[in-house]
């Protein structure tokens, strides 16, 4: 059982909370230990009491990108410090059930299952009978579903053993008592019918035609008349449509918290390596985009300065990144002192502002999608301090005289303005190692010279001064301790902060 798994039932036990956890208790040890989600089952006044011991133990609300929100149902998620693994708990009020898709019944069943729990490694759940009637219930929805059909096929032998396991502990005619006093609409005949099918191989076909007798009979129950369902069904179509179309995510979104969240540091700091693990743990759940904010793709205007500065360098090697870094170093005053003139420095600033360009284009969409829901990770992020690491990279010359000048000063100029209008990211992680350890990483990505070497320590020197005002978290992470043991401080950094 996952730490915070155990710390959230203990809470729940303490505060005497009616609840327990209402289905597939068959592989309840794999919820507990994080492999699936947590199904837990409250009485409606019990509701805002579980919220805020969910709350308090570091879970945040989750809602679905797509569908509409099922009343009585919510999704809260929260992270285990010790695994780095994200908890989901999928909080019911109301038994709501029935198809994978659209939930589409509302059984009247929770004092059934609330009133007489028993527990198994300190989590409670309903008695044997009282869960085999629901899951034979829910289960006969669901093969009236042409979408959940095809998925039950494939595991009618799954079902037939939490149907055995539920046998073990229940007595059958202690679960036909309970489907008298609760679903008095429920022919006690068709349930031992239903239950034969169930517990023998091969009779899909006898199932099938049963589904639609129980559906029938628990109409009274169903959320949806059958031209609101098709409707429903619709939309829900509609909606995915839409997402695919116009590369939407299809995965829940954090309710309300920060959005966008950025990684930088000097080469070696481990950016890349922390985003790309980001990316693996959050986007299991929510929708997200890792984009490269110090790669920017190019655009259509950008395109052709991108194909002529290869062949300018050719003609001006000074125009190579790190010589213009080595040019660009810090005079008395703190300022770059490179020199507008020259064809070459010309070509250097119109390569500048293009990138500036690239990246304001970048985020700016960026911010729409988190607006719309998804968690942006940003492996590197713009600062607004000149000469920095992915800052800007020009510096006017106001008394220089000339076209070429007043070219260059237009250029910086605008870059200035166009990384000034690029949004603040919500999460900073500012990223550091020493030296002797980014230039070891160095040289296991690619062969290291000591010009590279140079390289490097000019970056890694002024890589603590990022700068970007309206930063709501900037959080410092020290990348010498081993890989995992970081990687758990990211997720930590980031949950507290999101």
């Amino acid at each position: 059982m996952l730490d915070l798994i155990d710390r959230t039932f203990s809470a729940l036990n303490a505060q005497l909370v009616p609840y327990c956890h209402w289905k597939s208790n068959f592989s309840l040890a794999y919820g507990l230990s994080g492999g699936g989600d947590l199904d837990l089952l409250v009485k409606q006044e019990s509701v805002p009491q579980v919220v805020t011991t969910l709350s308090r133990l570091g879970f945040k609300e989750a809602i679905p990108a797509y569908g509409s929100r099922t009343p009585g149902v919510a999704h809260h998620y929260g992270l285990d410090g010790a695994s780095g693994r994200l908890v989901h708990v999928h909080l019911f009020s109301q038994v709501i059930t029935g198809e994978s898709l659209v939930k589409s019944h509302c059984l009247p069943l929770e004092t059934m299952l609330l009133e007489d729990t028993v527990i198994i490694e300190h989590v409670r759940v309903p008695s044997p009978p009282a869960e085999l009637v629901s899951f034979i219930v829910r289960t006969y929805i669901k093969y009236g579903s042409l979408l959940d059909l095809m998925k039950l096929l494939k595991s009618s032998a799954e079902v037939r053993g939490e149907l055995q396991w539920l046998l073990k502990r229940a007595e059958l005619s202690d679960a036909l008592e309970l489907l008298r006093q609760y679903l008095p609409t429920f022919d006690p005949a068709l349930f031992l019918t239903c239950f034969d099918a169930l517990s023998q191989p091969r009779t899909n076909g006898k199932r099938i035609v049963l589904a639609f007798r129980v559906r029938r009979i628990l109409r009274k129950y169903a959320r949806f008349s059958a031209l609101t369902w098709i409707l429903v069904y619709f939309q829900l179509a509609l909606d995915v449509a839409r997402a695919r179309l116009f590369g939407k995510t299809l995965r829940k979104s954090l309710k309300g918290g920060s959005r966008i969240i950025a990684f930088v540091g000097a080469d070696g700091t481990g950016k890349s390596t922390l985003a790309e693990a980001c990316r693996s743990w959050l986007g299991e759940s929510f929708g997200l985009r890792l984009i490269h904010a110090g790669k920017p793709p190019a655009s259509l205007l950008t395109l052709p300065i991108r194909l002529i500065l290869p062949a300018a360098r050719l003609l001006w090697p000074r125009l190579h990144v790190a010589q213009i870094e080595k040019d660009s170093a810090l005079d008395s005053s703190g300022q770059p002192k490179m020199a507008a003139s020259g064809i070459g420095s010309m070509l250097y600033g119109f390569r500048a502002a293009a990138l500036a360009w690239d990246r304001w284009r970048l985020l700016r969409r960026a911010v729409r999608r988190a607006v719309r829901g998804e968690i942006i990770l940003c492996d590197r992020y713009p600062s607004q301090a000149v000469g920095t690491m992915d800052g800007p990279r020009l510096l006017a010359q106001e008394a220089s005289r000339g076209v070429i000048a007043s070219i260059y000063g237009w250029l910086s100029r605008l870059e200035l303005r166009l990384y000034g209008e690029i949004p603040s990211p919500d999460i900073v992680l500012r990223l550091s190692a020493s030296i002797e350890t980014a230039k070891a990483r160095n040289r296991m990505r690619a062969e290291s010279d000591q010009d590279q070497d140079t390289y490097l320590e000019r970056r890694h020197d002024r890589s603590q001064e990022w700068l970007k005002p309206g930063t709501a978290h900037v959080l410092d992470i020290d990348t010498e301790q081993p890989l995992q043991r970081t990687i758990l401080s990211v997720k930590e950094a980031i949950w507290a902060s999101i």
